[in-house]
């Protein structure tokens, strides 16, 4: 999944569904694309089930005016560890953002946002916390045009071949 994220998106598609309902529109936009190769990842166990805009690449699930925080998640699980963060941060106004396809991160892709299409969603100024289910160094290379900090939280691999969640800075 790193693999193809970083390279040009003419030949694949990755993209994590938040649930079940867009699982289903993930799947059909993957078979109504040709000569591509798609992955989508997904749990076998989650079971929540949240808003569906239709929308398979990026949306927001909680919107809030001038917030403190932006919570952005790509994962399912992610979603949930997004969702609980928004929860403990209750004097905190935060706005959750969920990326189904990454690529839409990226200035270069085919896919990606415009930059005010981009400052939709990511508000100029408000700090960003991105959990992601996977390497945060994918996370921090789509974002590398952007110029956006944000503190990326992910998987990466330690000494003993294990998954540690670590933070990484853009």
């Amino acid at each position: 999944v790193n693999t193809l994220l970083m390279h040009d998106d003419k030949y694949s598609n990755v993209l994590f569904p938040k649930d079940g309902m867009s699982c289903i529109e993930c799947l059909k936009y993957c078979q109504s694309t040709k000569d591509k190769i798609n992955i989508i990842t997904t749990s076998k166990r989650h079971d929540k089930k949240y808003q569906n805009s239709g929308n398979i690449s990026i949306e927001i699930i909680s919107d809030e005016e001038n917030p403190d925080v932006i919570l952005c998640a790509t994962g399912d699980y992610m979603l949930d560890k997004a969702i609980e963060t928004s929860y403990g941060l209750q004097n905190k106004k935060c706005k959750i953002v969920y990326v189904t396809n990454p690529r839409v991160l990226d200035k270069n892709s085919s896919v990606g946002l415009s930059d005010s299409e981009f400052s939709k969603y990511f508000n100029n100024g408000v700090p960003l916390i991105y959990f992601y289910m996977g390497n945060p160094n994918v996370i921090k290379l789509l974002l590398y045009d952007r110029n956006k900090h944000c503190e990326v939280l992910g998987y990466e691999l330690s000494d003993g071949f294990e998954c540690d969640i670590v933070n990484s800075e853009v």
